[in-house]
């Protein structure tokens, strides 16, 4: 593997990038990439949880516990800007972000959405608080806005309630109506037989037009699926070794697709497959 030069940013926060050639064996995965770009996060985004597009295709990515709001610039490894939600900054257990239009919304994993304006570098920004009704049914994971109805789709990592054990659910919540549905719920087997896992517990979820991506950590996988809960496609994530655990996922118009992962005892990063399919 070969290392290129980092562009070096605000602070000079993103500290490393690696381009991984493809193998003959990548080319035959589902992803279909050509190159792999990997950049290394900074270390207040060390359990980075979620990631978020805007429609200008701006990078936004938060962490847990604290409420700062990160602008990465994913083509050249480095940190755009940095604001907090509220003074003092916010805390709480936050587990996605999402980009609406004229908003950004980060949730928590009790179902606390919290919604505000994009600040410039260094600002405070005010908020507001909603609950959701999702952290009674699931542990939320995962956050991503469907701009054909102004709605949130919220996944649970893991369902709480004996009705839906064993089930991977996605609800739904409209912005304006503010109240929740079900996406959909599903038996996990449909996805856990095509991985030959015990379990698939999601960590963060985007759309693909009106495809549903989910990402799992703790399994290093992906699937896609309908919104009806129809599986099209699911598998182990290539070049497991280097996502250790997937937290974050968002895809570009282009079709790059961005994969966050914890540090752990190491350091975040931050991956850009070129071609996602």
């Amino acid at each position: 593997m070969s290392c290129r030069p980092i562009s070096y940013g605000l602070a000079a926060l993103l500290v490393g990038a690696c381009g991984v050639e493809t193998s003959s064996t990548q080319q035959d995965h589902p992803f279909r990439y050509s190159q792999m770009h990997q950049w290394k996060l900074p270390k207040a985004l060390n359990e980075v949880s979620g990631l978020a597009l805007t429609e200008d295709q701006r990078l936004f990515a938060i962490a847990d516990e604290a409420a700062y709001v990160y602008e990465l610039d994913y083509n050249e490894g480095r940190l755009i800007k940095r604001f907090a939600v509220s003074d003092p900054v916010l805390r709480g257990d936050f587990e996605g972000i999402a980009a609406s239009t004229g908003a950004l919304h980060i949730i928590t994993s009790g179902g606390t959405l919290i919604s505000f304006q994009e600040g410039d570098d260094e600002d405070t920004v005010e908020f507001t608080r909603q609950d959701t009704g999702a952290g009674v049914f699931c542990e939320v994971e995962g956050l991503t806005f469907d701009p054909r109805d102004e709605s949130l789709l919220i996944a649970c990592k893991q369902t709480l309630t004996r009705a839906l054990s064993d089930r991977i659910v996605v609800f739904r919540w409209w912005l304006l109506e503010e109240r929740l549905d079900t996406l959909f719920n599903m038996d996990a087997e449909e996805i856990t037989d095509r991985l030959q896992t015990s379990n698939f517990n999601p960590s963060a979820i985007v759309l693909d037009g009106s495809t549903v991506v989910l990402i799992a950590a703790k399994q290093a996988a992906l699937a896609k699926l309908t919104q009806d809960g129809e599986v099209l496609d699911a598998y182990v994530l290539p070049t497991a070794d280097r996502h250790r655990q997937a937290e974050g996922v968002a895809l570009t118009r282009q079709r790059s697709l961005l994969l966050a992962d914890e540090g752990g005892n190491r350091q975040a990063r931050l991956s850009v497959y070129e071609q996602f399919n």
